[in-house]
């Protein structure tokens, strides 16, 4: 597959991410006598490429990539341009960024082998820097090249042990000038120097400081910045009021010199070079035997990412076989574009889901957006035909087509349903129904019959202003290898509307037996309500949800808009890594208006979180996570909607990181409006205590995010609720906190580090939530399957009387005077047949 500015000798394989200004492939070059090399291709996005702000951006980038040439910087093959739109050819590496590989060794009880990987991936990094830091144009002209961005997120460690710093997209550099806007600090917060943020000159050493946090936080094994918004760490930094190494979890004082003397205030009182921090770092290293070899660091990498190098080694083998079979071929538009987890531009910031298109070759704190390009069919064909057999009349598949090219009225939200006459035969409970593929993009208002299956290939996308129906009792296969998912742009509708006995299932194209979380990718839903997504100048922006290069924003001003409906919806096995770390939710809802309806669905083992919101004014009830490997219920970005009804039931042997809520602001902490303020009644949240050294809580508040929770129970969990930051607010009241480890509703914060750590000036939890006016309680509510093997019951014993009832307001049903999702035994709605439990 070709795309348009590029010459003909490159072929792509895949899409890598997407940065603020370019996007990025996985490519094939070829040339004389079959010679084939795997490359990087770095293109301006098309939409750019007429701003001649944005091409001499790119080009100046590019003037100071193509002079790197160090085995610890990643090389640039080519720089390019085709038709007026610049590129650049770059080397393409195997393997991980440093931020995920620690998460990944520490997840796995290998601190010991992580911290002396870091030490080693640190010198290595040093090795680069001073290479850029002594680069001399072609008369000898030092060129004072400044990275300006160090940080684990942009070192990459190859599969077999070799260190490589990327992305020198905001660097400084003499007589190329890469800053763009006056008043923007370049970086990110948590690795700047005191004088990036006081506006004083920069030189090298600001990247030796950047590298003393590295080395501070590979040697205290967390973050130095942990739990604090941007604005307090900028305002710290300005005073120069830095966090301190313990010395009783760090022994080794010559290690403490070394990173002590790299973090000064002063920059005259670091290392003068990066040569010389990383000859005294080795020193110490080696003194202490705690420094890695090349090959025990690509062991380590290579181990603890087993599954996705083989991924990503198959899908090399796939595409190049499929591109060399149409060498020599005109037509290229059959060449489909995988997505696997290719890594190349990595996440900036682990854990954040959401990137803001911004211009700039890098947005402060932003991940890459990691996706797959679809095949374009813009117009889809699929074969209509009637087979008369006795009664039955099978309608395999019916486009719904407007007059003359004008939209026909939205359809009703009352899925087609079909009419059942005496000795007729219902084809949608068949199971032998013809199967259909469906892929690319949809272009006109479309139904889907439940007399047939379908099989979802690739991303397929709902255009704005197009409806797409699903008839209630219609299945939906996600096809692994092409990691599906459908996706609703906004100013698009899905009506999905199935009924307690014939839902509307999405599930995976594996065999039953052999389906797993993760096998596709999911359901994701983008709206035009208000996000509290900021740009660089502090203005509202569009989101962009993250895995989707194209079609991918969403955001807006209008908190009625209407994406559709989703009723008695089953979802299961999503979650598919499109990067790897990177994954889509079971259902995710980015800037969904009020206007959508949501009720009555079921997330199903999902690979990441079973519901999460970006934003948005949607609300919801009857919400079930059966099973999640992050959280069940998420938000972020402003999200304020009305929930109701939702029960959380983990599944044996989940992730350790699973929470039954999490709720944030932003990822930054802010206070930028609107504020992420849910409003939350009648919950019931099972969860799986770990006993590890990460908790898994039953409500994790924080980075300002407001809540109100009522009337629910949270039980199972490591703990009942953490709060953290001073500018998060909860108000949690009538509700049940029992058979939590640690005192049933909040573990202890000890110390200055740690999963438990003081985050909050010593906020307790436990008073706060006991206090009489909150009504709350520790009693044992008696929910049979709440506390042992996860079944199906989750009704108390008796109904739990609550003191307060849900508002009255019109979306709340005020009824529901009783604590928990479940009223009691009577209470059946999470055991109807549109519901399946267990694995």
């Amino acid at each position: 597959m070709n795309l348009p500015g590029l010459p003909p000798k490159y072929s792509l394989i895949a899409p890598l991410g997407r940065g603020g200004m370019a996007d990025v492939h996985l490519a094939t070059t070829t040339g004389p006598g079959g010679f084939t090399k795997l490359v990087v291709i770095k293109t301006l996005r098309a939409d750019l490429a007429e701003d001649r702000t944005f091409v001499e951006m790119f080009y100046s980038e590019a003037r100071l990539a193509a002079r790197l040439l160090h085995p610890c910087v990643v090389q640039t093959y080519e720089v390019g341009a085709q038709n007026g739109r610049p590129y650049l050819a770059m080397e393409y590496l195997q393997g991980q960024p440093l931020h995920r590989i620690v998460s990944r060794l520490n997840g796995q009880d290998l601190l010991p082998a992580s911290q002396r990987l870091q030490l080693r991936v640190i010198a290595e990094t040093l090795s680069g820097l001073h290479y850029a830091h002594e680069l001399k144009d072609f008369d000898s002209t030092p060129l004072q090249v400044v990275h300006r961005d160090v940080s684990p997120q942009n070192v990459f460690v190859t599969y077999t042990g070799h260190v490589k710093l990327v992305d020198f997209g905001i660097a400084k550099m003499a007589g190329i000038a890469l800053d763009t806007r006056s008043g923007v600090v370049k970086g990110k917060p948590s690795y700047m120097a005191p004088e990036q943020v006081t506006g004083d000159k920069i030189d090298r050493r600001a990247d030796i400081y950047a590298i003393g946090v590295m080395l501070w936080e590979a040697l205290m094994n967390h973050r130095m910045w942990d739990g604090l918004d941007e604005i307090t760490v900028l305002g710290r930094l300005a005073l120069g009021d830095l966090p301190k190494l313990d010395p009783a979890l760090v022994p080794s004082s010559r290690l403490r010199a070394v990173c002590e003397k790299a973090l000064q205030r002063d920059p005259a009182a670091r290392f003068e070079s990066a040569e010389s921090m990383r000859g005294e770092l080795l020193q110490a290293s080696v003194s202490d035997q705690l420094v890695a070899s090349i090959d025990e660091v690509g062991s380590l990498v290579s181990r603890a990412f087993a599954t996705e190098h083989h991924e990503i080694q198959e899908l090399i083998r796939q595409q190049t076989r499929s591109n060399a079979s149409h060498v020599g071929t005109a037509d290229t538009s059959s060449a489909r574009s995988p997505s696997n987890p290719v890594a190349y531009e990595m996440s900036r910031d682990a854990g954040q889901d959401i990137t803001v298109a911004q211009p700039s070759s890098r947005s402060l704190g932003e991940p890459a957006a990691q996706s797959v390009t679809k095949p374009r069919i813009n117009a889809v064909a699929f074969v209509f035909f009637a087979l008369s057999l006795a009664l039955v009349l099978v309608a395999l598949f019916t486009w719904n087509k407007t007059n003359n090219g004008a939209r026909q009225a939205a359809p009703s939200t009352t899925a087609a349903k079909r009419v059942i006459g005496a000795g007729q035969v219902n084809t949608c409970l068949a199971t032998d129904k013809p199967r259909v593929d469906i892929s690319g993009d949809i272009e006109e208002d479309a139904n889907l019959s439940c007399e047939n299956d379908y099989v979802l290939k690739y991303h397929v996308v709902v255009r704005p202003g197009v409806t797409l129906t699903i008839e209630a009792g219609t299945t939906l296969e996600g096809d692994h290898g092409t990691m599906a998912a459908l996706i609703v742009q906004p100013g698009g509708r899905l009506i999905a509307q199935g009924t307690s006995e014939q839902p509307i299932v999405f599930t995976s194209s594996k065999p039953a037996r052999e389906r797993r979380a993760g096998d596709w990718g999911g359901v994701v839903l983008l709206g035009n309500a208000p996000t509290n997504i900021v740009d660089n100048g502090a203005e509202l922006a569009h989101g962009q949800v993250e895995g989707l290069t194209q079609g991918g924003d969403y955001g807006g001003s209008d908190p009625h808009d209407d994406s559709g409906v989703l009723s008695y919806v089953r979802i299961e096995y999503a979650g598919h890594a499109i990067a790897p770390g990177n994954e889509l939710n079971g259902l995710t809802l980015a800037g969904v208006g009020d206007g959508t309806r949501l009720d009555h669905i079921e997330v199903r083992n999902a690979a990441d979180d079973c519901f999460e919101w970006f934003g948005g004014t949607v609300n919801a009830k009857y919400l079930i996570c059966n099973g999640a490997h992050d959280d069940a219920f998420d938000w972020d970005f402003g999200y304020h909607g009305k929930l109701q009804f939702l029960l959380f039931a983990q599944l044996e042997g989940a992730a350790a990181s699973s929470n039954g809520l999490e709720g944030d602001n932003d990822p930054s902490g802010s206070i930028n409006a609107p504020r992420s303020a849910p409003v939350i009644y009648n919950a019931t949240l099972c969860g799986r205590a770990s006993g590890a050294a990460r908790d898994r809580y039953g409500l994790l508040a924080r980075r300002s995010t407001l809540l109100t929770l009522g009337n629910s129970v949270i039980m199972g969990f490591d703990a009942g609720f953490d709060l953290r930051d001073r500018t998060t607010h909860v108000d949690i009241t009538g509700s049940i906190m029992f058979g939590n480890r640690s005192e049933n509703v909040a573990a202890p914060e000890r110390g200055p580090s740690g999963a438990n750590a003081d985050d909050d000036d010593g906020f307790d939890e436990k008073a706060w939530f006991e206090a009489p006016e909150r009504r709350n309680s520790t009693l044992d509510p008696k929910i049979e399957d709440c506390l042992h093997s996860i079944g199906s019951s989750f009704a108390p014993a008796t109904a739990l009387a609550a003191t307060d009832a849900p508002p009255d307001d019109g979306f709340f049903d005020p009824r529901a005077k009783y604590v928990g999702a479940v009223r009691d035994a009577n209470d059946t709605w999470p055991n109807a047949p549109w519901v399946t439990w267990g694995k």
